[in-house]
């Protein structure tokens, strides 16, 4: 047995063990916090597992299909992009030839183009993937306003819908969009319960989540509305609080995994575009830059679950 197999093996058998650790960890230590979205999720009716004998059974190609298209459509709603599912995927076949033929032109070869079409398709994804997360993020930093808001509102007699309605009307979005149109789903003859949950689904936010089961829970067994409303506030703005020092603490750490994700990157741009003759031969040798790429989105997604921390 040579030493360069030895190695290997010892490579992928010290891999193993530290995936089975991870793994081990990931669930020790995020069951509660999963089992808890699970049941925030099922109540909202994102999940139906009212029927175990469906759920055994395996999906079917559209039932993939409806679910991806769900999952898209859901992620247009959530980032405020206002595209149908039929331009997005336009969006995204355009983005990628012209990526690839830029690459093409610039290279004079066809792996290049190969290379640059899923980069170029999958761009404006991540652009609203961002989008998403930066709306979703600004709703949250709008949330404990809102609920003292709406605490004052009922304290001087209106009611939780006429609540909800001055918020609509006087906040700016994105918390506007939504309240508002939850307003609007109500006066329209909706069920509150039913706008609730549908408002709920469709942020996809946990503190509204949590905010809407509470007015439910209330609605239903009665309670302080007001003082229900101001501890919300309170404890919105306490983990806001605490994931901003979070953020700050894991800075250094999230800028080290953007500069060594993007230097590959961009010295292999600089390399092809000022020196192309002395890429040719890695060009030629296609499965280094599979393996470094490969080895490249492992280190990215590593390096994001060490300095990522849910609250």
């Amino acid at each position: 047995m040579t030493s360069t197999l030895i190695s290997m093996l010892v490579f992928a058998g010290v891999s193993l063990l530290l995936i089975g650790l991870a793994s081990l960890f990931y669930e020790l230590y995020f069951r509660y916090r999963r089992g808890l979205r699970a049941r925030i999720q099922q109540e909202f009716g994102m999940r139906d597992d009212s029927s175990p004998l469906l759920t055994s059974l395996p999906e079917s190609a559209s039932g993939m299909r409806a679910r991806w298209s769900a999952w898209l459509a859901q992620l247009l709603d959530q980032s405020g992009v206002d595209l149908t599912l039929y331009q997005f995927a336009g969006l995204c076949v355009t983005s990628g030839l012209t990526a690839g033929l830029a690459a093409s032109l610039l290279t004079g070869a066809v792996l290049p183009f190969l290379l640059a079409v899923p980069f170029g398709a999958a761009a404006p994804l991540l652009f609203v993937m961002s989008r998403r997360n930066w709306r979703l993020k600004k709703l949250c930093e709008q949330l404990p306003e809102a609920f003292e808001a709406m605490g004052r509102a009922v304290r001087s007699g209106q009611t939780a819908p006429a609540a909800m309605r001055i918020v609509g009307e006087n906040f700016p979005d994105p918390i506007s969009q939504e309240f508002g149109y939850c307003s609007q789903q109500q006066l329209l003859g909706v069920s509150p319960e039913t706008a609730l949950k549908d408002m709920a689904r469709r942020a996809g936010v946990m503190e509204l989540q949590i905010f809407v089961l509470a007015l439910l829970v209330q609605s239903r067994s009665g309670g302080n509305l007001t003082e229900l409303l101001e501890k919300l506030a309170a404890i919105v703005r306490n983990r806001l609080k605490l994931q901003a020092k979070i953020k700050a603490m894991t800075s250094e750490g999230r800028m080290q995994a953007l500069v060594l994700t993007l230097l590959p990157l961009a010295a292999l741009i600089a390399l092809v575009v000022l020196s192309p003759e002395y890429v040719s031969v890695l060009f030629a040798r296609p499965w280094i830059l599979a393996a470094t790429l490969c080895s490249q989105i492992a280190g990215a997604v590593w390096i994001r679950c060490i300095v990522h921390a849910e609250v």
